[in-house]
């Protein structure tokens, strides 16, 4: 199986060392480059074209919204992943519309992104069972 490659984008250098560390211990996905806002993230997508982003919300110059919607209209064969300690409605829905294919939040344990990155590597969306119970209780 090949390397699933990754962008991380998260504005907090300490998050991104700590993914990065147990995402390399995973053989079967590969950080390519890491960013640390939205604007970043977007250029070195661009160029790296990335099989996943990961990104956070709430970034400086872009936030994941607008970070999802230019990456994805630029390359739209990428998948981004939203995983934010953001789990209001709101958010989760401007991410599946700007086309995420993942919402996680950052409480969750790291399998939880493992098996995101597996569904979403598999054409599937992937919502983590608190998420999608606050977008569907509400309707």
């Amino acid at each position: 199986m090949m390397d699933i490659t990754i962008l991380l984008a998260d504005n907090h250098e300490v998050f991104r060392d700590g993914l990065r560390k147990l995402i390399s211990d995973k053989s079967e996905m590969k950080i390519v480059a890491e960013a640390g806002d939205g604007r970043t993230a977007v250029n070195i997508s661009k160029r790296l074209s990335p099989d996943i982003v990961i990104t956070d919300i709430a970034m400086p110059d872009m936030n994941g919204i607008d970070v999802t919607r230019a990456i994805l209209e630029a390359m739209p064969q990428t998948r981004v992943i939203a995983l934010s300690c953001y789990t209001d409605r709101i958010f989760v829905s401007g991410m599946l519309q700007a086309g995420a294919s993942g919402y996680i939040s950052k409480d969750c344990a790291f399998e939880e992104l493992r098996k995101a990155v597996d569904a979403v590597c598999k054409g599937q969306t992937y919502l983590s069972p608190k998420i999608a119970e606050k977008v569907f209780r509400y309707g």
